[in-house]
C-alpha cells in the first residue's frame, strides 16, 4: 500500500514489527527532551497515535526491553503433519472413496 508517497506494507513480520518498535525507541529520548512530539514519530514510522503513546509509555516504565517481541498467542493447529497426510490422501481418492453417494465434495 502506497500512503502519503510512501509505501507501507499492510502485512510485517514478527521482525520487522519487532524492528519499528526498537525504531520507535530510538526517537523517543528526543520525545522525553520534548524535541519531538509523539504524533511525529508515529507519522514517521506509519503507525497509530495510540500506539506510539502506549509504547512510549512501556519505554518510560522499562527501557527497551520492554519491547521485547511478544511470544505468539495463537491457537495450536488441531491437525499434526501425519493427519494433514491423511486427509491429504483422502481428498485425493475422491468422495465416493470416502462414503459420499457421489465423487462431489459439499
Amino acid at each position: 500500500m502506497v500512503q502519503d508517497g510512501v509505501w507501507r506494507p499492510t502485512r510485517l513480520t514478527t521482525e520487522q514489527l519487532a524492528e519499528r518498535r526498537a525504531a520507535a525507541a530510538r526517537f523517543f529520548p528526543r520525545v522525553r527532551d520534548r524535541r519531538l512530539r509523539q504524533i511525529d514519530v508515529a507519522r514517521i514510522l506509519g503507525v497509530s497515535r495510540e500506539s506510539i503513546s502506549r509504547w512510549y509509555a512501556e519505554w518510560c516504565a522499562g527501557g527497551v526491553a520492554a519491547r521485547e517481541p511478544r511470544p505468539k498467542t495463537e491457537r495450536p493447529p488441531l491437525l499434526d503433519d501425519a493427519a494433514w497426510q491423511r486427509l491429504v490422501c483422502i481428498l485425493e481418492q475422491g468422495a465416493e472413496h470416502a462414503g459420499f453417494d457421489t465423487d462431489r465434495w459439499t
